[in-house]
């Protein structure tokens, strides 16, 4: 399958073109860490895209596997792609080694078990030109066992004159969360000495996206799939469990708050919309905990978790005496009830266990499902 990938990469005419030499650079910064299985098509996918000019950087975060000899081999066959190759410090960090060489006017990220349509990068650039904004963003498919098209409502947004509804849309909304499915002005990165957290390894990429958001004015929102996102890989960081996610989730709102704080909202609105964020940090935190730890433990994780972040919460109350299947959360949470609070969550954790038969199926077929879908072999 390796010599069938080459031979491709072979076959493709020449991409320094005239017409190609006009168009901008545009840096593709991909971080690599086991990934072998899926490499090859992220790699092949963003080769084949139709906007050519490119500078293709793949940084090799000490993968333990073959990932970091692949992007090689890669290289050798295209001079667009750089390697680097790096002790492992995490996705952050592999980021941020890409951010600091990249030479393109414009930055997109691509996770290395996601691939590209493509015409992904040609409908990104050509937005961020028709419209004159710092930044596009685009719909996308999540794979998983099923498909899920995620196309946002196509807006432009001038952050100047924004209206209060499109304020809580772009900070709330999933598809700002990820870094991938957008296309980033360097300029505005390096002046704002923007850069990955490398001390969060969850809710990183929201951070920066939210740190980007607030340096810029213009914004253009495209119904076009840009991306496919790959949920089946069971390595991927959304899996795992860290203890420090209440200190981590502290920044998450932080940051939030700096971003409303750059738009022209009434405070109502805005201490609303920190308070139910807040919330739904305190809620997925609490999750983390019982499922993760010891009761004693998990008791003293969620405890120091309201403790951080119930100043947000009570800048508006309205998140607490909302009805919905979260109700008795929201009370335990206004109480402070961390006993409550466990038990409830066990009680959801238990629930879940009933499907891991389920769940166990699911992880052997998956893979399966995505080859022969996905076009892995």
């Amino acid at each position: 399958k390796m010599n069938e990938a080459y031979n491709l990469l072979d076959r493709q005419t020449d991409r320094q073109t005239e017409h190609c030499k006009q168009d901008p650079l545009i840096s593709v910064i991909v971080p690599v860490y086991r990934v072998e299985k899926y490499i090859s098509r992220c790699i092949g996918s963003i080769l084949q895209q139709t906007y050519k000019n490119l500078e293709i950087i793949l940084i090799d975060d000490g993968s333990p596997d073959k990932s970091g000899e692949i992007c090689d081999v890669y290289a050798e066959k295209d001079d667009r792609i750089k390697v680097i190759h790096k002790r492992n410090g995490g996705v952050s960090s592999a980021r941020n080694v890409g951010i600091d060489i990249a030479t393109g006017k414009y930055i997109m990220f691509v996770d290395s078990d996601d691939w590209l349509p493509k015409t992904s990068i040609n409908v990104l650039k050509e937005n961020m030109d028709k419209y004159f904004v710092d930044l596009v963003v685009a719909g996308y498919e999540a794979r998983a066992s099923n498909i899920t098209v995620k196309k946002p409502t196509q807006k432009l947004i001038e952050f100047s004159n924004i209206e209060e509804k499109d304020i809580i849309s772009i900070t709330t909304d999933s598809i700002f969360y990820a870094p991938w499915g957008k296309l980033f002005d360097s300029d505005i990165i390096q002046k704002n000495n923007l850069r990955f957290n490398e001390r969060i390894k969850f809710g990183e990429d929201a951070l920066f996206v939210r740190e980007y958001l607030s340096c810029i004015k213009r914004i253009f929102i495209s119904d076009s799939v840009v991306y496919y996102y790959n949920q089946l890989n069971g390595l991927s960081a959304s899996g795992k469990c860290y203890l420090d996610i209440n200190e981590w989730s502290l920044s998450s709102v932080q940051a939030y708050q700096t971003l409303l704080n750059s738009f022209n909202c009434t405070e109502i609105i805005k201490d609303s919309a920190i308070a139910n964020h807040a919330f739904g940090r305190v809620c997925f935190c609490v999750s983390m905990y019982v499922r993760n730890c010891k009761k004693a433990e998990a008791i003293k994780h969620i405890s120091g978790t309201l403790d951080l972040l119930y100043p947000y919460l009570i800048l508006n109350r309205s998140w607490e005496n909302k009805k919905d299947s979260l109700t008795n959360v929201r009370k335990c949470v206004a109480r402070k009830d961390v006993n409550e609070l466990y038990e409830i969550y066990k009680k959801i954790t238990k629930k879940r266990f009933t499907t891991g038969i389920k769940r166990i199926v699911l992880k052997i077929v998956a893979p399966i499902i995505e080859r022969i879908r996905d076009g892995l072999r």
